[in-house]
């Protein structure tokens, strides 16, 4: 797949939606579907990624993808126990 396929937006000669190259939320006045704002979601990684490490995700590459989604996994339920600190305290304080 070439980078004109995956980022068509930019073949058009228009800017992607974020400007720093990381997911951003769209407000949700904009009307744009959940999954529209995913796939844009998805580009500005795939291009932040390339800028951070050079590389996209291959097979058999060297790195460890099970071990990375761990962290990562790890890293998504500190998020989440965060935010459900953060609502808990919210309802505590009504």
């Amino acid at each position: 797949m070439s980078q004109l396929e995956l980022f068509p937006e930019e073949a058009a000669g228009t800017k992607p939606a974020s400007s720093d190259g990381c997911c951003k939320w769209e407000s949700v006045a904009s009307g744009e579907l959940p999954g529209v704002q995913v796939i844009k979601d998805m580009r500005a990684r795939f291009r932040r990624g390339m800028e951070r490490y050079g590389k996209p995700c291959k097979p058999f590459d060297g790195e460890d993808y099970l071990q990375h989604l761990y962290e990562e996994l790890m890293d998504a339920c500190v998020y989440i126990r965060t935010a459900m600190m953060e609502r808990d305290n919210k309802l505590e304080r009504k």
